[in-house]
C-alpha cells in the first residue's frame, strides 16, 4: 500500500516537498535564508538612517521656529519697530488731519448699464 503524501502549497510544488529534505537542498535554503537576513538588515539600517534624518529635520525646523520667536520678541527688534512707527507717524502728524477718501472731480467713471447676457 502506498503511504499518503503530505500536501501543502500549490499543486505544482507538492512533488518538490518530498525532495526538500535532502542535505544539499537544506544547505541551499540556509544560504537563501542568510542572504534574506542580510538584505533585511541592510534595509533596516537604511530605514533607521532615513528616520534619523527625518527626526533631524523636524528638530531643526522646531529650533528655527523657536529662534524666530525669540528674535521677534527681542528688545532690540521691539525698539527698532517703535522707531520705524514713530518715523512714519511724524510726516502724517505734520500733514494734519486728512480725510481717508478725498473727492476728486472726474475720479469716478460711470459706465452705461449693460443687459446681462442670456446663458444656456
Amino acid at each position: 500500500m502506498r503511504q499518503p503524501q503530505v500536501a501543502f502549497g500549490s499543486v505544482s510544488t507538492r512533488g518538490l516537498a518530498l525532495g526538500a529534505t535532502a542535505p544539499a537542498v537544506l544547505a541551499a535554503l540556509a544560504k537563501l535564508d542568510a542572504e534574506a537576513t542580510r538584505k533585511q538588515a541592510a534595509k533596516a539600517t537604511g530605514q533607521a538612517a532615513k528616520a534619523a534624518k527625518e527626526a533631524a529635520v523636524v528638530e531643526r525646523n522646531a529650533r528655527l521656529v523657536a529662534e524666530a520667536a525669540a528674535r521677534r520678541s527681542s528688545p532690540q527688534l521691539q525698539q527698532r519697530k517703535r522707531s520705524l512707527r514713530a518715523r512714519a507717524a511724524r510726516p502724517r502728524a505734520a500733514m494734519g488731519e486728512v480725510a481717508p477718501y478725498t473727492c476728486v472731480g472726474g475720479a469716478v467713471v460711470e459706465h452705461d448699464t449693460r443687459r446681462n447676457r442670456q446663458r444656456g
